[in-house]
């Protein structure tokens, strides 16, 4: 065995100064359903609802899918207004798999009676359930994101504070 070289360079040890991670700070506002909507938020529905609409009709999508989009981003509105608190994104890609993988075969089978669709649309539902829910997620966020630029940048709740009973009172 050979003994192992030894280098002429000596090295010098070199002081390393300590690195300050700072905390990753969130977004300032995460957008998702809420349970109180306001006048902004039905309009922006309806006019981009109307949009997607009017824009499957100019593409002659079967009216089956458009059905079946249309329940998909009410089903995502609905679990994100009912989990408010907790990560609309989380929720829209679990809401997303239940949906896709559960609700879609269920009617599948209810129509044409249990087949290799209903199989099919099983399978798929639990593999693409996730980024479907994710991106339904993503618009049903963008229609209280608009709604909120109409408003000026401030919320529902922030423009309409809760009444209760003790405000109507004289």
């Amino acid at each position: 065995m050979s003994e192992p070289a030894t280098s002429p360079v000596e090295l010098e040890p070199v002081e390393l100064e300590p690195v300050i991670l700072e905390p990753i700070t969130p977004s300032p506002k995460v957008y998702g359903a809420r349970q109180r909507f306001d006048l902004a938020t039905i309009l922006v529905l309806f006019v981009l609802f109307s949009l997607g609409f009017g824009l499957m009709a100019m593409l002659e999508v079967h009216p089956g899918v458009q059905l079946w989009l249309a329940g998909l981003l009410v089903w995502l509105a609905a679990a994100q207004a009912i989990y408010e608190q907790s990560c609309p994104r989380s929720v829209s890609r679990i809401a997303g798999v239940v949906y896709c993988g559960i609700v879609t075969p269920v009617i599948i089978s209810l129509i044409d009676g249990v087949t290799g669709l209903t199989v099919f649309a099983l399978i798929c539902g639990w593999i693409f359930g996730i980024p479907i829910g994710y991106l339904g997620g993503a618009l049903v966020a963008g229609v209280f994101l608009v709604a909120d630029v109409l408003r000026g940048g401030k919320s529902a709740s922030e423009t309409n504070p809760p009444v209760g009973f003790d405000d109507l009172q004289d």
